[in-house]
């Protein structure tokens, strides 16, 4: 028998969605959070040494660093910007190649939905990251560079990996979620 998108329901998707499925995702997630924990680490431990080192006697020309905190903010506007649309552009292609693939029985369907959430996750992890690690970048520089001693607003490039650690956490994947994600974002947007 033939089943239609819209007749997919939660105990399918329950069946069809396994927790070893959705560990892969966390997994995901947690080296994420490790590397951009481990990159803050290494800019601590430079900065404390720094500290106990005389600062260098002639300015450092932080022009440099300057223009590329204004490149961290237009970077964020653009991938932060860019994180909300293009997950919506592949949430579009996959309802259409879900809606196009009707000949197919539904629980045949549902590994593609699952597919397309990993697509957006990726998606999103990846904007997310690559801002942080720029601000992680940018306070390594200028740590070594002497120039966040005397300018500690160079601290604000750690913003973005805040961020992600905030996103990290609060959408941190688990079945239940996954499966709420797609009810409420693939087959909502197909009726």
């Amino acid at each position: 028998m033939m089943q239609n998108i819209q007749t997919i329901s939660r105990h399918e998707l329950e069946a069809k969605i396994s927790e070893t499925q959705i560990r892969v995702m966390q997994i995901m997630y947690i080296a994420m959070g490790v590397t951009q924990a481990a990159m803050i680490t290494v800019v601590a431990v430079f900065y404390k040494i720094g500290k106990t080192r005389p600062l260098p006697e002639e300015p450092i020309n932080t022009l440099s660093l300057k223009y590329m905190m204004l490149a961290l903010v237009f970077a964020a506007l653009l991938e932060y910007g860019l994180f909300i649309i293009l997950p919506k552009l592949r949430l579009a292609m996959a309802g259409a190649t879900f809606i196009a693939g009707n000949q197919q029985n539904t629980i045949d369907k549902i590994p593609l939905l699952l597919s397309a959430y990993r697509s957006i996750t990726i998606i999103r992890l990846a904007l997310l990251e690559g801002v942080a690690l720029f601000g992680i970048v940018i306070l390594l520089l200028a740590v070594t560079q002497f120039t966040i001693y005397s300018q500690s607003a160079y601290w604000l490039c750690l913003t973005p990996s805040v961020i992600l650690f905030a996103y990290l956490y609060l959408f941190f994947p688990t079945r239940d979620r996954v499966i709420f994600y797609i009810e409420n974002n693939f087959l909502k947007n197909s009726n």
